[in-house]
């Protein structure tokens, strides 16, 4: 079941990457953002929607983060600036038009069972 939408706040997004040392670091606290039962969901099933706008605000964070992480391996592990939001943050290609900076609308879920 899809959720209502809610708005993000900019400066604890900020906040995430400030603290961030893996991709890991900033994509689950951003899912925890969208959803606050996030320990007992089972499985996302496809990706909380935002405009472009947003997507690329937070793109941007990704890159000192990724390019720190970088630094701290050899060549032949360096991995993709940005390639973790691209394969797992959320969509704009989908969102509804009107859609504000900021305002996500989660995607369904599977949640855990017992």
């Amino acid at each position: 079941m899809e959720s209502k939408q809610i708005t993000l706040n900019p400066d604890t997004v900020a906040d995430i990457f400030k603290n961030a040392t893996t991709q890991a670091d900033y994509l689950i606290p951003l899912y925890r953002m969208v959803f606050p039962n996030w320990d007992n969901i089972e499985k996302v099933n496809g990706w909380p929607q935002c405009n472009k706008n947003t997507w690329l605000k937070i793109a941007r964070l990704c890159e000192p983060v990724d390019q720190s992480i970088n630094k701290q391996r050899g060549w032949d592990k360096q991995l993709m600036v940005g390639g973790a939001w691209l394969n797992n943050g959320f969509s704009c290609h989908e969102s509804p038009q009107g859609l504000e900076d900021w305002q996500i609308i989660p995607c369904a879920v599977t949640m855990k069972t017992a």
